[in-house]
């Protein structure tokens, strides 16, 4: 099987009941989205390491100190938005790489608000 056609097959569906969308939003929707649920274990996985790393634990911590140290991996931490970013694009067919590099800034800033939502809802599989 050829490698793009592959890299689509892989990814969950998503049902999107709108279809009135912006190129931005029809990426983040179409694109990103099922590659972030593709990728759910590897990036808890990964953000759990990281958090070892700089020996950040959720131990004894409420529910919005947990929030404030996501909040602040995504703010304090260019790192770990680079490498989540390269998880993502790596998933990304020759056509939706293009489409990528023309609008990285907006659909970075996309990226970034569904990471930090994704790794907020799942806090147990973090702290875990």
């Amino acid at each position: 099987m050829e490698y793009q056609k592959w890299l689509i097959e892989i990814r969950p569906e998503i049902i999107i009941k709108s279809t009135d969308f912006s190129l931005t939003e029809q990426f983040q929707n179409l694109t990103i989205r099922p590659i972030l649920k593709l990728l759910n274990n590897s990036i808890i996985a990964f953000s759990k390491s990281f958090l070892a790393s700089l020996e950040i634990t959720f131990k004894n911590k409420t529910a919005n100190e947990i929030e404030s140290l996501i909040s602040n991996l995504f703010n304090k931490h260019p790192t770990f938005k680079i490498y989540l970013i390269g998880m993502i694009i790596s998933y990304l067919t020759k056509e939706e790489l293009s489409i990528y590099l023309d609008y990285r800034k907006e659909i970075n800033k996309r990226i970034y608000i569904l990471l930090h939502e994704r790794l907020r809802s799942q806090i147990s599989l973090l702290v875990s």
